[in-house]
């Protein structure tokens, strides 16, 4: 391995596990350089790639760690927007796809969400980001019991939070999660290459258990993850 991939990965790493804080100083040129007995021009190439993918940023020759890896609490139900938000960072969406599907073309979401026939079930595609880099590519499907209808402004803000402040009460989540090598298109709407995913499949119920949004969200392992406690 060179010595540009070395520093690369090295500060990624570090980055990635929130070693350092946001807004904090990476060393200085010189300091890394005489850490990989590298020369500047390596130094500089090795920042340059951590720019690019939005992990630090230069402010008066200085490097400045510009993103934090979000650790979800797998037992706690709280929105994307949320998660991000009480680390201190910007949450945000690109919109890919929205459409509206008859529940019978979809049996099982009818049959969840207690759709008839000719019911129409809100579907839309967005990238998940913090900060403006890309971390997630959410599939959602959304019963239109609380959600008549969307529109942009509702598409950019958090689904959770916009059903909650439509009346509903979110009671009951069941899901599953599994690890996914990325096709080429979520490679190219995510930013990155040779990456595993962790897809998370959510169902949420109300009080009446009724399913009112099923989720499938594919996470970048290094820049999303999930903890848990037990005992």
């Amino acid at each position: 391995m060179n010595k540009v991939e070395q520093i690369f990965l090295f500060y990624k790493n570090k980055i990635e596990q929130n070693e350092y804080e946001l807004n904090s100083k990476l060393p200085s040129k010189e300091e890394i350089a005489k850490r990989f007995n590298a020369d500047i021009k390596e130094v500089d190439s090795s920042l340059a790639k951590l720019m690019k993918i939005g992990y630090i940023k230069e402010n008066k020759n200085n490097f400045l760690v510009v993103f934090k890896r979000v650790f979800k609490k797998i037992e706690k139900v709280e929105s994307f927007t949320n998660d991000v938000l009480t680390t201190g960072q910007i949450p945000g969406s690109l919109i890919l796809e929205y459409h509206l599907f008859r529940a019978v073309t979809l049996p099982v979401l009818q049959e969840k969400m207690r759709l008839g026939d000719n019911d129409l079930i809100h579907y839309m595609v967005r990238v998940r980001t913090i900060n403006d880099l890309p971390v997630a590519l959410s599939y959602n499907y959304i019963s239109p019991k609380y959600l008549k209808s969307v529109n942009i402004e509702t598409m950019n803000k958090s689904i959770y939070e916009t059903l909650i402040s439509h009346g509903a009460t979110f009671t009951k989540i069941q899901g599953e999660m599994t690890a996914h090598i990325p096709t080429e298109e979520q490679e190219e709407n995510l930013k990155i290459k040779n990456e595993a995913l962790l897809k998370d499949s959510t169902y949420l119920y109300d009080q009446e258990e009724c399913v009112i949004e099923y989720d499938e969200v594919y996470y970048v392992s290094s820049r999303y993850g999930y903890f848990y406690t037990s005992i």
